[in-house]
């Protein structure tokens, strides 16, 4: 085996798998590990499911996979909805469509660890981790509604399948390459994400003895914090075949490039709800129309808020009475009509030039 590195990454992928009942028995009977697992589940495989599995089918698919997903996730919520026991059906339906799409996918990383040749990169390491999202996944959603047996059945056959997808080789992935298969993932991985949302509370019955309004939240915020610190390494590691897809390189490039804005947004957004006094708003909604806008630029001209932070902003100022006028001014105006564009505008374009873009 130390001359076949390709084979050791299957006997980790599988072995990982083996420890998910392990880890569930350890956890028992201990409501914050609990929560904490199902925390870390609900964000690691739901990350995986929203930038793994649905760009990687994009990139094949096209922008028709987001319909099929939508489908996946909105359907069955639509129908539990309307009535009980149709709901109830067609939740069954998604937890086992969701189901037959990881033991697909456990056929894909294994021919992924086959072909990945004597590759040192992150890309063995990352198959291999995300296999224990994955089967905690599965042991979380089959356990207490099917029974032990069968969540261990499926944990085996997950490894049947990978060691399947292995000796099959890269002719298998060739073989399963097309819009149809790419259609039908994206198709799965709706409904899968709607299993995982709709599992995400109570998912330990026989276990939690408190309340679920009850268990510590700090337990659950650990589990989702380790879950998203999985999802950053793998997704900053290779992507499955080595080369990053340009779907996926253009998504998390510009998650990044906006998640500093967001937080920003977010966290002024918290301090206008709660520190913003009632004479600013009467302020802000006094005198005409025309005025009301103009104080609302006012106020968002000196902002350095990007169009992707100011929506919580917006909102805030809306919820705490700020007329629908200065609100929208607001709005259009920070990311718009930055101080640092009009500073810089002056001297390129002059005093009216700069008057007219404002």
């Amino acid at each position: 085996m130390a001359g076949n590195p390709q084979l050791l990454y299957l006997c980790c992928s599988v072995l990982i798998l083996a420890a998910v009942p392990v880890i569930y028995r350890l956890c028992r009977g201990r409501s914050q590990a609990l929560t904490a697992l199902d925390g870390f589940v609900f964000v690691s495989m739901g990350g995986i499911i929203l930038l793994d599995f649905l760009p990687h089918a994009i990139e094949t698919g096209g922008w028709l996979c987001v319909l099929f997903a939508v489908v996946g996730v909105g359907l069955p919520t639509v129908i539990e909805r309307r009535g009980h026991k149709a709901g109830e059906h067609f939740h069954r339906a998604a937890l086992y469509l969701g189901l037959l799409g990881l033991l697909i996918h456990s056929m894909l990383d294994g021919a992924y660890l086959g072909s990945s040749g004597n590759d040192p990169g992150l890309l063995p390491l990352a198959v291999i981790l995300h296999r224990l999202p994955v089967g905690l996944t599965v042991w979380w959603l089959v356990r207490w509604s099917r029974g032990r047996g069968t969540a261990l059945l499926l944990l085996a056959a997950l490894g049947a399948l990978t060691a399947l997808g292995y000796f099959a080789g890269s002719g298998f992935l060739d073989g399963l390459e097309g819009r149809g298969l790419a259609w039908f993932q994206s198709l799965v991985a709706g409904s899968l994400f709607h299993v995982v949302l709709h599992r995400s509370h109570g998912a330990f019955p026989e276990d939690g003895s408190a309340p679920a309004g009850k268990l510590p939240l700090s337990a659950s915020g650990v589990g989702g914090f380790l879950g998203l610190g999985l999802l950053v390494f793998l997704l900053s590691g290779d992507a499955h075949l080595g080369e990053p897809g340009g779907f996926r390189e253009s998504f998390l490039n510009l998650a990044l490039q906006s998640a500093p804005m967001l937080l920003l947004g977010y966290f002024l957004a918290g301090l206008v709800a709660v520190f913003l006094p009632v004479s600013s708003v009467r302020w802000l909604g006094g005198g005409s129309s025309a005025s009301q806008a103009l104080r609302g630029v006012a106020i968002g001209l000196p902002l350095p808020v990007c169009s992707c932070g100011v929506v919580p902003l917006y909102r805030a100022l809306v919820e705490r009475g700020v007329p629908a006028t200065a609100a929208l001014a607001f709005l259009v105006a920070t990311p718009e009509i930055g101080a640092d564009a009009v500073l810089l505008s002056l001297p390129l374009l002059g005093g009216p030039f700069t008057l007219m873009r404002i």
